[in-house]
């Protein structure tokens, strides 16, 4: 691994390190503060919504109680109305009722279900309805659930073609009150659901029994495999809404793919299950956009950081490498080129600059130390050089031994006087190359190997030893000890005695002759 690499790594390290554990310690209770403050404001939202529904059911119904009191009001009898009666009491309802855009006809039926009074929207504006009023409404189960009610109390009825918005009639029924209490009667009002949930047209329209009656080409899949039409049983998709319908109160609801919808109940009477569920999808835009926008922040921060560390690692990196090429410069220059005055000069942090001081000192030491050596070196050249003519041109043998017993000099006398050459003599063992041993006992290794610390020896003896060729070989061994790189060494000086023995032996002979 390169040396940037790993000054980018310990920085990188070094600065994004705190920002993670910054993160990793604040970021979670950031993010559950917020998704807090989220959950307020859809709570918020939905409350809103549910305020501004019920303004408008308020609405209608404060209309719808009115023209219900309008035949008592008026002094009119509606089971006793004659075609003048019916003329005022259609005029009067026109001009309550003639601004709500949203309510399509206003039918009057008596207790036995006799229609009085119809208006239905034309052109924009209610009018009467011509013909003879019909009957066909006697078995309407309004009128049934009217006839029921208690004063000021409303009841609802979903009609039409559920699965078309258009065809749908939502329909309201009330009962008109007659003198001293009784009941005179069932106004029944019919509504536009697309007009009067007009605030609510993004929402899916669910009956209190799951049914779906309306959902925009925009409402999202809260199932992909079961997407959500009209007509639809929603609580067969989602069997845990069901618990939260039956409360009767608005809710947020989230399903399995984190999707939240507030859902709505459209509530004209109290004692009675919601007309409708309005479920509106929740904008979470704004939260997912903030939690990217953290993410981005947080990228943006990382990558900064890294590029700041990867300059600032490139820049100590060229500084060393700028430090490593001197010094590899200067130490090419000493070693290989033999310079002496090597100086180093760097600027930077003082410990740079010790450094350089430092190498500038020890170069220069070292160059004193390289003088002294390779002067010591020509010296010991000049004495190895003496020494190898002297016993080059010396008539006896000299071989030298090691502290371990083997031969690490040669010269060309042992070589001509054993046979052997130095080639073949050098790191052999010198007791077992030439087998010395006294000439008295005739005993193998007669020189006993002395250990290193045994001290000097300065000593001759005679000895036999075998050539070569195996013939045996007498000779006068002069031993002295050398130390040389503090490892003790012998110095074997050998003299062939041969010419000397035999004259020796030549000179006993006389003599006994003359003794006998």
């Amino acid at each position: 691994m390169k040396l940037r690499t790993i000054i980018f790594i310990i920085l990188l390290a070094l600065g994004i390190l705190p920002i993670l554990t910054l993160v990793a310690v604040n970021l979670r209770s950031h993010i559950n503060q917020h998704e807090i403050v989220e959950t307020k404001r859809i709570a918020a939202a939905a409350e809103s919504s549910f305020v501004s529904l019920n303004t408008r059911v308020k609405c209608i119904k404060k209309s719808l109680l009115q023209a219900a009191a309008t035949p008592l009001s008026a002094g009119l009898t509606p089971s006793s109305l004659d075609p003048a009666g019916r003329q005022r009491l259609a005029e009067l309802l026109m001009g309550q009722l003639n601004t709500e855009k949203m309510i399509l006809s206003v039918r009057l039926l008596d207790p036995s279900g006799n229609q009085l009074i119809f208006l239905r929207r034309n052109n924009g504006s209610l009018e009467a309805a011509p013909g003879e009023p019909a009957h066909a409404a006697a078995q309407s189960p309004l009128l049934r659930k009217g006839l029921a009610l208690k004063k000021s109390e409303i009841d609802t009825l979903l009609t039409g073609d559920r699965t078309d918005p258009a065809a749908t009639r939502l329909s309201l029924a009330t009962p008109m009150p007659g003198g001293e209490d009784g009941v005179a009667g069932v106004l029944i009002m019919d509504l536009a659901p697309d007009l009067f949930l007009d605030a609510h047209a993004d929402a899916c329209w669910v009956t209190p029994t799951g049914i779906i009656v309306h959902a925009p080409a925009t409402f999202p899949d809260l199932e992909p495999m079961s997407p959500v039409t009209p007509g639809a049983d929603l609580l067969a998709l989602f069997p845990n809404l069901a618990s939260h319908l039956a409360e009767n109160l608005p809710f947020v609801w989230e399903n399995t793919s984190d999707q939240s919808l507030i859902w709505l109940p459209l509530i004209f009477n109290d004692h009675l299950p919601p007309s409708l569920w309005l479920g509106t999808p929740v904008d979470r835009s704004a939260a997912r956009e903030w939690k990217l926008s953290l993410i981005y922040n947080i990228v943006g921060i990382v990558i900064t950081i890294a590029v700041i560390v990867s300059l600032i690692a490139n820049a100590i990196a060229k500084k060393i490498d700028r430090i490593k090429d001197a010094i590899l410069t200067g130490l090419d220059s000493i070693l290989n080129k033999g310079q002496e005055n090597v100086q180093f000069n760097w600027t930077g942090p003082r410990e740079v600059v010790n450094l350089a001081e430092e190498l500038t000192t020890l170069a220069r030491r070292y160059a004193i130390t390289r003088t002294r050596q390779q002067e010591a070196e020509a010296d010991l050249r000049q004495s190895e050089d003496k020494f190898r003519n002297l016993t080059a041109s010396a008539q006896d043998a000299i071989a030298m031994m090691d502290h371990h017993g083997n031969i690490s000099y040669w010269n060309e006398a042992a070589a001509e006087t054993f046979g052997f050459s130095a080639a073949e003599a050098l790191g052999k063992p010198i007791h077992t190359l030439i087998s010395p041993r006294l000439s008295e006992s005739g005993q193998r290794d007669a020189v006993a190997e002395k250990p290193v610390s045994d001290g000097p020896i300065r000593e001759t003896i005679e000895l036999i030893t075998k050539r070569k060729d195996g013939s045996e070989l007498p000779i006068e061994l002069s031993l002295s000890e050398a130390r040389i790189k503090d490892k003790w060494n012998s110095i074997w000086i050998i003299r062939d005695i041969t010419e000397r023995r035999r004259a020796e032996d030549e000179t006993r002979l006389q003599q006994q002759q003359l003794v006998q």
